[in-house]
């Protein structure tokens, strides 16, 4: 999968969740980030802000606890993401 396709389909998956982009609904959020807007958005590095926002967390990796670490599934997911060498390979992971 291109990190195009890993882009455009985690915000898809985000958006299901309840994830919109600022103040869009559901519809617009995902007409901005087709395939150009992701393609658009990794050559200028504009993603990061996205994939490390708490909301857009929440919705794609879910806010249940953890049983050993007692902490919220996303809070736990960002810790690696931050740590990961691919920051797209790590969400695609979760696709």
């Amino acid at each position: 999968m291109t990190n195009e396709e890993i882009l455009e389909l985690a915000i898809r998956k985000a958006v299901r969740n309840g994830w919109v982009w600022l103040e869009f609904d559901k519809k617009q959020t995902l007409k901005i980030w087709n395939i150009a807007g992701c393609r658009s958005a990794i050559r200028r590095g504009d993603y990061y802000f996205v994939i490390f926002s708490h909301d857009f967390a929440k919705a794609f990796w879910g806010e249940e606890i953890d049983f050993h670490s007692n902490k919220p599934q996303w809070k736990l997911a960002m810790g690696q993401l931050v740590l990961a060498e691919d920051r797209l390979k790590f969400l695609e992971m979760f696709l």
